[in-house]
């Protein structure tokens, strides 16, 4: 995560890229949830 006064970038990617992305991301917070469950 960014602190304060950190630079940030950011990269242009088509929708593809976009949504294969969002896919991780989701997939990676029902992995938490699910270990959270248990």
């Amino acid at each position: 995560q960014a602190k304060p006064g950190d630079k940030i970038r950011f990269k242009q990617v088509d929708i593809e890229e976009a949504h294969r992305i969002l896919k991780m991301e989701e997939e990676k917070i029902e992995s938490i949830k699910m270990s959270l469950m248990r």
